[in-house]
Formats: C-alpha cells, sequence, structure tokens
C-alpha cells in the first residue's frame, strides 16, 4: 500500500481489495476452524433482538435535533441516535464522560445552594424584630444610664456616649458621685450631710485612725533652778511662755507646779495671758505657814482666731514677801479637733 497519513484507517478501495484477497469475510459467512464439519454453522439459538427506535421532539435543553445514522447494512432501518450534548450539559445514553462530570457539577452546586439557605433560615430565625418601643440603654445628658423606648431616641447623637470614668451624678447611684472626684480620685467624703475634703480627713486623723492635733506644745522651767519674785504686779514667770499658729480651733491651756511664800499669811497669785491679755481668773493660793509648799494648777479652754497667738502664765505677790516657783512646774497647749 502506498504511505498514507494515517496506516490505521483504510478506504473503499483498500476495503474491496482485503475482501478479494480473502482478507475479510462476510458477515453471513462465519470462518471455518481447523477440525470442525466444513459448511456453515448454524447461528446460536438466541432470543430475538429488538432494536429500539426512538420518536417524538427531544427536550428543549438538548438544543438541536436527532442524527440519523445510515448504519450501510441491507435490510436494517436507520436509527435515531441521542446526540452529544454541548460541554457542559449532563447527557444521556452518552460515552462522553463531560455529561458525567457536568452531573456531578451540578449537583454540588444544588447542594451548596441548599446549605446556604438552611444557614440563611437558623439566622433569620434568631434574628430580633425591632420596633419604635424596643426598650434601649440610653445614657442621659446628666450621665444616668436609663432606659428609653428606642422611637424616643433622636437620629444622630441622640445617645450620649460618655467614658465609664467620666459619668455624671445622675439621681441614683452606687458608686461615687462625679462631684467628689478630682483627677481620678476621691477628694470629698458626703453621706448626703456632712460633706469633709480628703485633705481635711487627713489632717484630723492619721493613717491608723488616731485624731490628729493641730497644735501640741509645753514649756518648762529651769531643771534644778526655781523661780522667785516680789513683785506686785503681773510678771511672767520664767519660760511659761508658749506661741502657735492656731487652726481656729479650741485650745486647751494647762499649768501644774508647786509655790510657797516666805512669810505666812502672804498670798501669792497665778493666771493665764494671751497676747498680753488675761484669759482666765486670777488665782490665788493662801500660804498658812512660811515657805510652806502648795500645789498649784490651771485648766483653761480658750477659742482663739486663727493666727498666731503666744500663751503666758504670770504671776505676783502680795507685798512684803516673795513668792517661789518650785522645781518642776510646766505649761502645755494642745489645738483640738
Amino acid at each position: 500500500m502506498p504511505n498514507k497519513p494515517n496506516p490505521h484507517i483504510i478506504d473503499e478501495a483498500d476495503f474491496l481489495r482485503s475482501l478479494e484477497n480473502g482478507d475479510v469475510q462476510e458477515i453471513e459467512k462465519p470462518p471455518v476452524v481447523a477440525g470442525t464439519p466444513s459448511g456453515p454453522m448454524a447461528p446460536p439459538s438466541l432470543p430475538p433482538q429488538t432494536i429500539p427506535t426512538l420518536s417524538g421532539s427531544l427536550p428543549a435543553s438538548m438544543q438541536f435535533p436527532t442524527d440519523l445514522i445510515r448504519t450501510q447494512m441491507p435490510g436494517v432501518p436507520s436509527q435515531r441516535l441521542w446526540p452529544i450534548a454541548p460541554a457542559g450539559t449532563p447527557g444521556i445514553a452518552s460515552a462522553v464522560t463531560s455529561g458525567t462530570r457536568g452531573i456531578s457539577v451540578v449537583a454540588n452546586q444544588a447542594n451548596k445552594t441548599a446549605t446556604s439557605a438552611n444557614t440563611t433560615a437558623k439566622t433569620a430565625s434568631a434574628a430580633v424584630t425591632v420596633v419604635s418601643s424596643t426598650p434601649v440603654m440610653q445614657v442621659d445628658s446628666g450621665g444616668s444610664v436609663v432606659q428609653a423606648p428606642v422611637g424616643s431616641i433622636g437620629a444622630g447623637g441622640g445617645i450620649l456616649t460618655p467614658t465609664l470614668d467620666n459619668l455624671g451624678n445622675g439621681s441614683t447611684y452606687g458608686r461615687v458621685k462625679q462631684t467628689e472626684l478630682t483627677s481620678g480620685t476621691v477628694h470629698q467624703l458626703n453621706n448626703g450631710t456632712d460633706v469633709r475634703t480628703v485633705t481635711a480627713a487627713a489632717g484630723a486623723f492619721d493613717t491608723s485612725g488616731n485624731v490628729t492635733l493641730k497644735n501640741v506644745a509645753s514649756a518648762s522651767g529651769n531643771p534644778g533652778t526655781p523661780d522667785t519674785t516680789n513683785s506686785t504686779s503681773f510678771i511672767r514667770m520664767l519660760n511659761m511662755v508658749i506661741t502657735v499658729v492656731n487652726k481656729g480651733n479650741p485650745v486647751l491651756i494647762t499649768f501644774n507646779g508647786a509655790l510657797s511664800n516666805n512669810t505666812a499669811g502672804h498670798n501669792t497669785v497665778y493666771a493665764l495671758f494671751r497676747d498680753g491679755s488675761q484669759l482666765s481668773g486670777s488665782m490665788t493660793l493662801s500660804t498658812p505657814t512660811a515657805n510652806g509648799i502648795y500645789p498649784a494648777c490651771l485648766i483653761f479652754m480658750d477659742v482663739p482666731s486663727a493666727a498666731s497667738h503666744t500663751y503666758e502664765i504670770k504671776w505676783l505677790c502680795a507685798s512684803g514677801s516673795i513668792a517661789t516657783a518650785e522645781v518642776g512646774y510646766q505649761m502645755q497647749l494642745i489645738e483640738l479637733g
């Protein structure tokens, strides 16, 4: 045979030549097998075969009419066959695998669609319908958290959003009010009636809760040396003076010691002075016997202004005698509050 582009394909001339040479046989004449009786063999007994013949119109999805194929065999009618569907469209009774793949694609997409629809349905069933009367929490201009219907809140800024550490006082609260705070710390104590700043409270109590006194001062006579006087008018007893800056609170002043007079029956008198003016009454000590030593004391509560003040113990004695303040006399001052 002459060279052909594809040796596996024969044309009509090749077929007729092979038929003359006995290379092919007619289908009605089965081949003779060695060792079998000569002559044609009877065909096997098979049930009659019916060649289906389709009729009617194709579904619109097939998009084109059927092809009529001639079998090239005498006595056999032409058969109507299902056509091969376009790419991506499922085929029927076709060996084209793209048709099977198309069915799989459609099935997978349908499954995804069903899953998405199910998810949407669940989300919709859990949704909350909001109407104008639906209550919401709102922070009003005073800083109070209140409940209000959503329909009553104006659009565009109806809800205030202060930070949680910058809420106003409000009318009801379970917290320290904003007016009691300065720079994030409590600056005053308020029980609704009494208001005290933390500074004032810290000045009144120490860290252990003990009362802190504003002014505490004392004065003592010279150790081992008594003081004497023969003055008949008030003069300061040696070292008996205290100067303090008062905060305006009550001040308690005390004096104690022992006095004597060298003349029997003569009196010794002492008193408390503030800024040169006598505060207390004149305390008179009578001495029945000469040089007898008798206790002396004075307790006085003063309410001075908030300023610097000087307190003194002054004394005098009757004419013609000498008074003595024995060793150990002293005065004390305490500002209360």
